[in-house]
């Protein structure tokens, strides 16, 4: 039986998540995303909740200076996955609801 095919979209966040705090380039996301819309792609996966940090650097190259774009997906901190499943509490004492 034929595997659904997975949606740009999904295809990046498969990739931010199997490499979590890493610098990914913009050229990797393109072949994963889609040439024409990875920027779109990554704004997608960013509002359905993953956080994704964006650097731009200057590199030398034989044709001379350019420039970079990176993205890294940093995962929720334990302390942040119990806030947003609403299993810790900030205005409680130990923290947790009870």
């Amino acid at each position: 039986m034929e595997q659904p095919r997975l949606s740009l979209k999904a295809r990046v966040e498969a990739l931010f998540r199997a490499h979590p705090n890493e610098w990914i380039s913009s050229f990797d996301l393109q072949r994963v995303g889609g040439a024409m819309a990875s920027r779109t792609r990554i704004s997608e996966v960013r509002r359905s909740g993953m956080t994704i940090t964006n650097r731009c650097r200057r590199i030398d190259t034989p044709t001379g200076p350019q420039t970079v774009s990176e993205y890294k997906y940093e995962p929720p901190t334990p302390t942040q996955a119990r806030l947003a499943l609403g299993v810790l509490r900030e205005d409680h004492p130990d923290g947790f609801d009870g």
